[in-house]
């Protein structure tokens, strides 16, 4: 790849510009010890190809869905082979995301600098040439991808919001010195506060410290790992607002949960409970959502799996807890969604309504099942169906949400993207649907 030598403002004791030559871990850790924030020198790159795009030498890239990353490749290009992988596989994928989102042409910039010099390195090695992650699988996707891009979409054909969620990776993960991959993500998002300010990483640390073991791994043996059907320990995530970006991070307490002999369950109960006493809050809704776990025989054969939170003040965040079902019957879901008929609220029954509709547009099993039925049987770990509940402080009862599970039940991405693009046009999408399939084609 051709990388042009384009200087950037000189400034005593700062790092080469990222246009200079083939961009280096070392050149990331060097600017991350600067007194220079990292934010403005993203907003200084940022300008640099703004301008770029806006000359003669680029005439050749307009026109295309995946323009500005086109741009950005002319003159940009990873030491590493591994970042520079993974920025030539998927930058394409997430600037035709975001370009279809219809983000501003700076916001867009911003956040494929961000992705370029800040997450890409931290995706860990590349898969083999068949396609297998000898070193380290992530949990991330069944494939074991360590990256998953997402809309989020709102009510009308108000434009959608760009999701990313990265599941950090050492080098040596996967090692006997590293076998959980224990300081990856840790490392990281000390550096994504400096370059979001608002970013409040006080619930991160108490979690990391409450549910996540660091002992390089000595503790964990080979059934605990076995038994998990995963190495993941943690994940992080980001919405990219139209004004705003807010960082989200997951923790799976397994691991601590195998090597204290405790349930996950009740780890996770504990910490809250401490998080509570030391700021001062309450979880009402964390309560309900408990008791309906201990108690129902619905509730009682769920499998936790993890919890997240919204890096922001502590009573102000979202929490979810994700449990997963092996039930895949819609009756299932119904009492699931409602905690067996504990949560009575007008929205909740419309919504699981509308629920129905899209199972069955998007599962075709469930198309003639009735709704004590399950869906055929499948053995993979991630089979079932994923739930989660938000809960936050003060809040007295939870939101219950899921993931449709068309990776395992529905028949094939064209009929699932066909399903859901009938019923967003149902509900006057239509104008976000095209965007959406356009997207899709594209990519």
């Amino acid at each position: 790849m051709l990388i042009k030598t384009i200087h950037a403002p000189s400034c005593k004791g700062y790092p080469p510009s990222v246009f200079e030559k083939p961009w280096s871990n070392k050149d990331y850790h060097l600017l991350t010890n600067q007194a220079t924030t990292l934010s403005s020198y993203l907003t200084q790159s940022r300008d640099k190809i703004l301008s770029l795009c806006e000359s003669s030498e680029v005439d050749g890239l307009r026109g295309s869905e995946n323009f500005l990353w086109r741009v950005m490749g002319e003159y940009l290009e990873h030491e590493e082979k591994d970042a520079q992988f993974w920025w030539t596989t998927t930058g394409s994928l997430l600037a035709i995301l975001l370009h279809q989102a219809r983000y501003q042409i700076a916001a867009q910039c911003e956040i494929l600098l961000f992705y370029f010099l800040v997450l890409v390195p931290e995706l860990g090695p590349r898969p083999d040439c068949s396609g297998r992650f000898s070193q380290w699988k992530s949990f991330m996707t069944d494939e074991g991808m360590p990256i998953e891009l997402s809309w989020e979409w709102g009510l009308g054909n108000d434009s959608p919001i760009v999701r990313l969620s990265i599941e950090p990776i050492g080098l040596n993960a996967g090692t006997p010195q590293n076998t959980l991959n224990e300081f990856a993500t840790n490392h990281i998002v000390d550096n994504v506060q400096r370059i979001f300010p608002a970013t409040d990483l006080r619930l991160f640390h108490h979690f990391s410290k409450e549910l996540l073991t660091y002992n390089l791994g000595h503790g964990i043996n080979d059934t605990a790992l076995a038994t998990a059907g995963h190495h993941s320990r943690s994940f992080i995530a980001f919405d990219f607002g139209k004004t705003s970006t807010m960082l989200k991070a997951y923790f799976f307490p397994i691991f601590k949960a195998k090597e204290t002999g405790q349930s996950t369950l009740s780890l996770i109960s504990h910490a809250i409970a401490r998080l509570a006493k030391l700021e001062e809050l309450r979880f009402p809704s964390y309560e309900f959502l408990s008791d309906y776990l201990q108690t129902s025989p619905e509730g009682s054969g769920l499998e936790v799996e993890m919890l997240s939170i919204d890096c922001v003040s502590p009573g102000s965040s979202r929490m979810k807890l994700y449990v997963r079902s092996r039930s895949t019957s819609f009756e299932s879901v119904r009492t699931n969604m409602t905690l067996d008929g504990k949560l009575k609220q007008r929205d909740l029954d419309k919504g699981i309504v509308e629920l129905e509709k899209l199972w069955k547009l998007v599962l075709v099993p469930a198309r003639h099942a009735n709704a004590d039925e399950e869906l055929p049987h499948k053995a993979h770990r991630t089979a079932g169906i994923l739930y989660y509940y938000d809960f936050r402080s003060g809040q007295l009862v939870p939101t219950p949400r899921l993931y449709i599970p068309v990776r395992h039940y529905g028949q094939n991405d064209t009929a699932i993207v066909e399903g859901l693009a009938k019923y967003l046009k149902i509900r006057g999408q239509d104008e976000t649907t095209g965007r959406y399939l356009k997207a899709l084609q594209t990519a």
